[in-house]
């Protein structure tokens, strides 16, 4: 309960103006956002992930390992985690998508990776003055991070759609 209300915490503070502070005392870096990204989407799947187990332990099959005087860590691996494993995998995907869209608008605002690598956020804020000549400029960065984006929500559907399948064939 105590770390769930650490995780709620941490959810009340809006994910980009929480990644601007931390990344504003840790310095623009690949590491950085990777680490502020890891930050920002553990407490949301730490919740589902929760919901999920929560959902599971009411089951009859959970007793019976119990009684069969299966361990804690073969009850865990081998009768829980196959049951949370669909909302897991679909909830990584969604927030991968998320992960995307928060390092483009950090690019976009000159905190994501610096030159000479690549950012497609940088590249929109750097085509912002020069799209009346060049609106390609402009429209190739963002058209990548959009396609992107829809593809990563079109596998975590995907996803969505074989797990529920899944659990009603058996």
């Amino acid at each position: 309960e105590v770390i769930s209300r650490a995780m709620d915490s941490l959810l009340a503070i809006p994910a980009l103006v929480l990644a601007l502070v931390m990344l504003g005392t840790i310095g623009p870096s690949q590491a950085g956002i990777v680490l502020v990204i890891v930050i920002l989407y553990t407490p949301i799947v730490a919740r589902v992930v929760r919901a999920a187990t929560l959902n599971i332990r009411s089951y009859g099959f959970i007793e019976a390992a119990k009684l069969r005087g299966e361990s804690t860590v073969y009850i865990l691996f081998r009768e829980i985690l196959p049951g949370v494993l669909p909302a897991l995998a679909v909830e990584g995907a969604l927030r991968f998508s998320y992960a995307i869209f928060l390092t483009a608008s950090l690019g976009f605002l000159g905190l994501g990776v610096q030159p000479p690598s690549p950012d497609w956020g940088r590249m929109v804020n750097e085509a912002r003055d020069s799209f009346s000549q060049t609106p390609w400029a402009l429209w190739a960065p963002s058209a990548a991070i959009a396609v992107l984006i829809i593809g990563v929500n079109l596998l975590s559907d995907g996803l969505r759609r074989i797990f529920r399948y899944e659990g009603q064939i058996e």
